[in-house]
């Protein structure tokens, strides 16, 4: 995880004084960008908000109806919605590029003194905080992650008053339910952050390893989402399928160990991804080492 919070602070802190930046950050954004990442965060806001009075008012009902396969996949895909910003991002950044490329202005930008790291950076995550976008969709994330947090903060009531009633089925039910929904919000959050980031990271890629592409929009697109879906999928049989195998812990610690080793599965698919694609384009720009901190600006 330590590339993907390097690469996530480099996110969070813009070279705001760059020319560049400020250029590509004070175009126009495209009217379907803007209206997704407005309209997107405020509806997993009022979704999430739904589900967690479902669960603090009837448990018992709600948590069987969502562990449903069919509903479950429904939610996870309204919740895991950091896959539509990230493929927002890989299609609109590789366009830029290209369009930089094809108009000769990137050539020119390449004669500066800056390293052609910076310069893509630079152009990057101004397209990125163009019209607040960046700034929006982390602002709203943050709401729901907090919505969640109170969700565990409010169960941990019952969960007191059945340990003073020293009920044993009761008490590791409600525990079940926090692990899980503690598990679910670091996830929540954790595929938020690393599909920005290969999302980014793919957008930089393409235009890269190939200039002459007519369709690399389109490719960008299809790349991210292949990686995505294969890291979910990978994620799910190893967690799923094969933990189960080759950890044989208790009913007990199955109930509460097997949430938290799925998520650390998780982050690792997918670190592992972002790693492949941060030094591939490391690689293209005859760049060594990595200079993943020479990102964030100096203070």
């Amino acid at each position: 995880m330590i590339l993907t919070w390097k690469l996530w602070r480099a996110l969070l802190t813009p070279p705001v004084h760059h020319p560049l930046f400020r250029w590509i950050g004070s175009q126009p954004s495209p009217g379907f960008q803007g209206l997704v990442t407005l309209i997107g965060p405020v509806g997993m806001s009022l979704l999430v908000g739904l589900v967690a009075l479902g669960i603090w008012h009837d448990p018992y009902h709600i948590m069987p109806l969502l562990l449903n396969p069919s509903v479950a996949a429904v939610i996870g895909f309204l919740l895991f919605t950091g896959t539509v910003y990230g493929l927002i991002w890989a299609t609109t950044i590789c366009a830029l590029f290209k369009r930089l490329r094809e108009s000769g202005q990137y050539d020119l930008l390449l004669l500066a003194p800056s390293t052609a790291l910076t310069i893509n950076w630079a152009i990057c995550t101004g397209l990125l905080y163009r019209s607040q976008s960046f700034t929006r969709i982390n602002r709203q994330r943050a709401r729901i992650t907090h919505l969640l947090l109170m969700l565990t903060t409010i169960l941990f009531i019952p969960l007191l008053l059945g340990l003073s009633a020293g009920h044993e089925p009761y008490i590791n039910e409600m525990l079940s339910i926090i692990i899980h929904i503690m598990t679910l919000t670091f996830a929540f959050q954790v595929d938020h952050i690393q599909s920005i980031i290969m999302g980014t990271l793919v957008g930089l890629n393409v235009p890269q390893w190939l200039p002459q592409m007519p369709d690399a929009r389109l490719l960008a697109g299809v790349i991210f989402l292949m990686l995505q879906l294969t890291s979910y999928l990978l994620s799910w049989w190893i967690g799923f399928e094969a933990l189960p195998q080759i950890i044989m812990l208790d009913s007990h610690l199955n109930a509460f160990g097997l949430p938290v080793l799925r998520v650390v599965v998780f982050c690792i698919c997918r670190e592992a991804m972002i790693a492949a694609l941060w030094h591939l384009l490391i690689h293209r720009l005859h760049l060594q080492p990595a200079p993943v901190d020479g990102l964030i600006p100096h203070r």
